[in-house]
């Protein structure tokens, strides 16, 4: 499940029910995927900056920027060299939500040695 938080005069605050219009202040609102987390955000707060509009996964607690996410989904990266960064833990090849995830900590400023740990670690790998 995904929520969207948005980060205002430096602190990070969840995006409440207003955004299903239904006047609930203090209800969290939850979205199968990630792309209806993203279009919520956009049609509630048109006037946010995509850079201060965040995407949660609730599942890993990871938060990205949908300037971020969408950064990520335009990145070409090298897949083999990715591969083998991954592999060279020896815990097999970079599952396809290991690349996003790795996609996105390089878009962020991470290089390709960390995001394949992080990717490692978080187990998103291929299974043998």
């Amino acid at each position: 499940m995904y929520t969207i938080d948005i980060q205002f005069q430096g602190q990070i605050k969840p995006v409440l029910g207003m955004l299903e219009f239904r006047g609930e202040k203090h209800a969290w609102h939850e979205w199968a995927t990630e792309e209806q987390a993203i279009r919520a955000a956009q049609c509630a707060r048109p006037d946010a900056s995509m850079a201060d509009l965040l995407i949660c996964d609730d599942n890993t607690g990871l938060r990205f920027s949908i300037q971020d996410i969408q950064a990520a989904q335009a990145l070409s990266i090298d897949l083999d060299l990715l591969h083998d960064f991954v592999t060279s833990h020896g815990h097999g090849a970079p599952s396809d939500d290991g690349i996003v995830l790795a996609k996105r900590l390089m878009v962020t400023g991470d290089d390709m040695a960390t995001a394949a740990a992080e990717v490692v670690a978080r187990e998103l790998l291929l299974e043998d």
